[in-house]
């Protein structure tokens, strides 16, 4: 395992709970698919998201700011041009460390890289915790 592997790894295995910035409502999209999967690996989810009322039995928030409680990692859906600040929130709420998925854009990628948090770009936390852990439950 390289360096970034078991960093990856140490992170997923000791972390609980997971923010997704941009997390469709729509089942039918590869956001919703690693939101089901990290609640399925007994992840406490915080969904970041306009509209729905909850995802994957989780209650919504639209911002980062409306989210209340520490949280562990963040994982980031988000293809705009004109991404939200994030550093003042992910400090404040104590995130450990980024995933940038893939589809992001560059200047989503720029944003997250601000924060001066471990940042694992174009890379899909649910793809990772796959081949690192095995598939196993926190």
């Amino acid at each position: 395992m390289t360096t970034t592997e078991t960093s990856m790894a140490d992170l997923l295995s000791q972390s609980h709970s997971v923010a997704l910035l941009g997390v469709s409502p729509r089942p039918d999209t590869q956001s919703y698919a690693v939101a089901a999967y990290l609640q399925s690996q007994g992840y406490q989810l915080l969904p970041v998201t306009d509209g729905d009322d909850s995802i994957v039995g989780f209650p919504t928030v639209s911002s980062l700011g409306g989210i209340k409680k520490p949280v562990d990692l963040l994982s980031v859906f988000l293809n705009s041009e004109a991404p939200p600040s994030l550093k003042d929130d992910v400090l404040r709420l104590g995130v450990r460390a980024i995933w940038v998925e893939p589809g992001c854009s560059q200047t989503v990628n720029a944003a997250c890289q601000s924060t001066g948090l471990p940042v694992y770009s174009h890379h899909c936390i649910m793809d990772d915790h796959r081949s690192l852990l095995g598939n196993k439950k926190n």
